[in-house]
């Protein structure tokens, strides 16, 4: 199993136990997680994948307030 997809593994499923316990330390995490996947996926040429997670960032950084159409109302 490549490195990148370890750590990528390892970070995502660290991230969700973080968000959990609610603690802070979920975003950076997290974060770590979601360039770790981008860059597997590049590496191994999986293009539409890749796409997906920068679609999901850019979603999640537009969920901080009233602009997040996942939001409870």
């Amino acid at each position: 199993m490549p490195v990148l997809s370890v750590i990528a593994l390892v970070a995502g499923a660290l991230g969700v136990w973080l968000t959990i316990r609610q603690t802070i330390w979920c975003w950076p995490v997290s974060l770590i997680a979601v360039v770790a996947s981008i860059a597997e996926f590049y590496r191994e040429r999986l293009f539409g994948d890749m796409a997906l997670s920068l679609i999901g960032g850019k979603v999640a950084l537009r969920c901080r307030g009233k602009g997040c159409p996942f939001a409870r109302r």
